[in-house]
């Protein structure tokens, strides 16, 4: 049986309301050639009835379902056992993407030897309904395309999102990159462990992928952001066992012991700013047992 070019790995948990329009500009892309791995994290409306409808009708879409909720990170590392494509790539459920989304991608490997390729995204703000450049990280909005080559001094300059990288799977499951799970922040396990493995990427300067940014509740953004918090000082942990692992390089403990001090101090005004400090030394605290 011929390997697919794209292994497309797509969780999806109670994304009713925006399942269509992802599967559509997914399954309406000009590179054909890919399989559609669609992971049911247990979900509780009609997303799987939705799924089912469009997989009645295109083979490429392949359904894994988790017995129980298990979130984003394992949702895709369950993916990565059943992915057989050459190139692989996420995407978020209640996001979308453009036609060429993987053209891009396949003409950005055409140009390397780079084990990665990535994009810039949009973010499309749902309230307003407006769409702009995502300036969460100017190094990659601005960067006018071409080899990229991460240092410690530049790692958290760019994004970590999974959405926004192909990789070639085979390099993926030759150095077993996983992403974290049960933690927010999965991503940047994943992408540090990459980076540790080889710091080359390329970048292609099409946007073709769209961010949906959707607003919560100020008491859920709350739980919210203590819960990140927290999750954020321990894939931090895990990326600094990483270190230890891979012979303790000491110019990148350098990058994240900076990323942790401005991470909380980049909440100094929010009124959860205690709980912050007090996670803050327990990463130190961990670090120095390391």
């Amino acid at each position: 049986m011929q390997r697919p070019k794209f292994s497309i790995i797509l969780p999806i948990y109670n994304v009713e309301k925006y399942l269509a329009q992802c599967l559509s500009s997914i399954l309406n892309q000009t590179v054909e050639d890919f399989e559609l791995l669609c992971i049911n994290d247990a979900s509780t409306d009609s997303s799987m009835d939705i799924v089912n409808r469009y997989a009645e009708f295109d083979t490429r879409i392949k359904i894994i379902n988790h017995p129980e909720n298990k979130g984003l990170g394992a949702a895709r590392n369950t993916a990565l056992q059943y992915a057989t494509g050459e190139f692989l790539c996420c995407i978020d459920s209640d996001d979308w993407v453009e036609e060429n989304f993987l053209e891009v991608f396949l003409k950005g490997f055409e140009k390397t030897d780079a084990p990665s390729v990535w994009i810039s995204p949009w973010k499309y703000y749902e309230k307003n309904d407006f769409a702009t450049l995502n300036l969460s990280h100017p190094c990659m909005a601005h960067h006018p395309g071409g080899e990229l080559i991460i240092t410690p001094r530049n790692i958290f300059s760019y994004p970590a999102y999974a959405w926004n990288k192909s990789y070639k799977l085979d390099y993926v499951k030759e150095h077993g990159f996983k992403w974290a799970e049960g933690l927010y922040f999965e991503d940047m396990y994943f992408y540090f462990d990459f980076i540790l493995s080889d710091p080359k990427a390329y970048i292609m300067p099409e946007m073709t992928y769209i961010y949906r940014y959707r607003e919560i509740s100020i008491s859920s953004k709350i739980s919210n952001d203590i819960k990140k918090i927290k999750d954020m000082y321990e894939i931090l942990n895990m990326m600094q066992n990483l270190l230890k692992e891979r012979q303790y390089d000491s110019s990148f403990q350098y990058s994240i012991d900076k990323f942790a001090k401005d991470f909380a101090s980049g909440y100094k005004d929010s009124p959860i700013y205690d709980s912050i400090v007090a996670e803050y030394q327990k990463f130190l605290l961990k670090k120095s047992v390391l």
